[in-house]
């Protein structure tokens, strides 16, 4: 938990379409790296009740993980798994571009570096939303892959895409 945060800002865990057809206005609505969980419905749905909750000025903020040259560090099955995930991202991409057609689009490299322990444990918590529907056997055979893989440090750059909308 980062103790930096600005006391006006609320961070929700929450179904965000039951959450957005509050009667409530946002400066910022940020999406991050959960859009594959929706259907093409759903996100169109949840698109258009984030514009509607902005307020004047207001942004929306969707982050991704970039389709291209992602370096995630993955055993066998995750990285099946992931490329599964980021060809779904592709096309609701196009979606959300659609529906938001006045966006920019900017990306971000984050040079990341964690020990082989702790990440290991991210695995086992299913850090990763590839992750989720793994089988206990899948999760342990992976992460025996990756103890024989990866050295002690492992060093990736994280590659995210970022959509910024603002409502005029």
């Amino acid at each position: 938990k980062n103790k930096h945060i600005k006391k006006n800002v609320l961070f929700k865990k929450c179904d965000a379409i039951k959450y957005l057809k509050k009667n409530e206005n946002f400066d910022l609505i940020l999406i991050k790296q959960t859009m594959h969980f929706f259907s093409k419905k759903r996100l169109d749905l949840l698109l258009n009740l984030a514009k509607k909750r902005l307020n004047s000025k207001g942004k929306i903020l969707i982050f991704s993980l970039k389709l291209k040259k992602n370096e995630i560090p993955c055993f066998k099955l995750m990285k099946q798994k992931l490329n599964v995930s980021l060809k779904k991202d592709q096309v609701l991409l196009k979606l959300i571009k659609r529906n938001l057609k006045t966006l920019n689009e900017s990306s971000f490299n984050f040079k990341t570096s964690i020990s082989k322990k702790k990440y290991l444990s991210m695995i086992n918590a299913r850090y990763i939303s590839c992750l989720l529907n793994l089988s206990k056997k899948d999760i342990n055979k992976g992460v025996k892959e990756v103890k024989s893989k990866f050295k002690n440090r492992i060093i990736f750059t994280d590659r995210l895409v970022c959509l910024d909308f603002k409502k005029i």
